[in-house]
């Protein structure tokens, strides 16, 4: 599963390839508060580990790593910022349920692990992808385990890959902007 740091880079990725007038907050005024919000979302299915350490048993990857939870959290906290910045419903939500489910996406072309409840509740079967784009992490191994420097590896560059081709298109939108 990646890490956030995939999972934040990707969400701020969504957030800044949305066309300006599409956008339903702009990283303006509110810089550090909307950008917590775009991070946050983008990390929130994997909250499923605090009952893990707290309860025994596997919680991870389980419901929050679900669609209809996607559309909960997504419809949940889309009023919820609604609210707080007086834009419309759609926007919010459009942004939210794109976050949320871009880390389901990167979850699911993860290599190792048994999957993850992807059509919780109509099924409780463990779906993954065949094929991996991103390797398995161990977590098993603790923090500071060695083999834990490849993924880390892999991840920081699919963030400066995912950061340079933000900075392209924003700077190819620019001149045509005007058009």
């Amino acid at each position: 599963m990646p890490s956030p740091i995939a999972h934040s880079a990707t969400a701020y990725f969504l957030y800044k390839i949305t066309p300006q007038k599409n956008r339903s907050i702009k990283l303006d005024r509110h810089h550090f508060i909307d950008l917590a919000y775009v991070i946050v979302i983008g990390n929130i299915a994997d909250l499923d580990f605090i009952p893990h350490l707290i309860l025994e048993g596997s919680f991870h990857r389980g419901p929050s790593h679900s669609l209809c939870i996607a559309l909960l959290i997504s419809l949940g906290c889309s009023l919820i910022f609604k609210w707080f910045h007086k834009s419309t419903f759609r926007r919010w939500f459009l942004l939210t349920i794109g976050i949320y489910v871009s880390h389901l996406v990167l979850d699911f072309w993860t290599a190792g692990g048994s999957g993850m409840q992807l059509l919780w509740p109509f099924t409780d079967a463990f779906i993954k992808s065949p094929i991996a784009f991103f390797p398995s992490v161990r977590h098993s191994e603790g923090l500071f385990y060695p083999g834990h420097i490849f993924f880390i590896t892999f991840e920081t560059i699919y963030s400066i890959v995912l950061l340079l081709f933000i900075n392209r298109y924003q700077k190819y939108k620019r001149p045509n902007q005007n058009t």
